[in-house]
């Protein structure tokens, strides 16, 4: 007499219920802002005690109602980890008052929902 087992049947049965999952991740991909930063030219002179002023054009792509952090810092050539912050306005107006030298400037903008950033430096 051949036995039968039920147990195999049973496996199938509830790997085919549990297989048939609705996906419910959403439709649509949400499309991140893409900033172009202009306006900066790649060569800036200052003397000590001057303002440095630059007002840059943000070309924005996406939701335009998104919030933004501007952050304007400079550092040192030959010392990239030490850096000054000069403004955390969008439009820079502020006096140098770093030590004479060969410095690279940056502009960052960073949305404050993703976290992403868009840089645009001079040398």
């Amino acid at each position: 007499m051949r036995k039968i087992s039920i147990l195999p049947a049973f496996l199938i049965i509830i790997l085919f219920t549990y297989s048939c999952v609705k996906d419910h991740s959403p439709l649509e991909i949400d499309k991140l802002n893409e900033v172009t930063i202009k306006g900066i030219s790649d060569t800036v002179i200052v003397s000590m005690g001057d303002t440095l002023k630059i007002n840059p054009v943000l070309e924005m792509s996406g939701n335009t109602n998104t919030s933004y952090d501007y952050l304007w810092y400079s550092f040192t050539t030959n010392m990239q980890f030490s850096a000054d912050t000069l403004s955390k306005e969008k439009n820079i107006a502020a006096p140098i008052k770093l030590v004479p030298g060969t410095y690279s400037l940056v502009f960052r903008v960073m949305d404050r929902n993703t976290g992403i950033f868009y840089k645009s430096t001079v040398s």
